[in-house]
């Protein structure tokens, strides 16, 4: 992800007063990586979780260090059954090294 798209969506949700730095792509993908976290705790069997590519996950910037994320993993539930978890996070930070998780709703 470049700085680019980051500046693209921040411009989109209105936030072009929002300096957008070097850090903004390593932020977005802390958060999606911070949300499969969050996620994977949610599972019987978080042993058994498979994550997709980061590509795969819809990240909004809500704010400079605030973010939704969209995604999905992959885990065997109690029955040993391979199936799909949809989700959807709200993850923010204040330094880039913390994460707070917001809500997260799995669907």
């Amino acid at each position: 992800m470049n700085v680019r798209y980051v500046f693209a969506v921040a411009a989109m949700l209105g936030l072009a007063a929002c300096a957008v730095d070097a850090d903004a792509p390593v932020r977005v993908d802390s958060a999606i990586v911070m949300c499969n976290y969050f996620a994977k705790q949610t599972l019987a069997r978080p042993a058994t979780v498979q994550y997709p590519g980061n590509d795969t996950a819809k990240v909004t910037a809500t704010s400079a260090n605030r973010f939704k994320v969209v995604s999905y993993i992959n885990a065997r539930n109690e029955f040993g059954v391979l199936h799909r978890v949809s989700y959807t996070c709200v993850t923010s930070t204040k330094d880039g090294q913390t994460w707070v998780k917001e809500s997260l709703t799995t669907h």
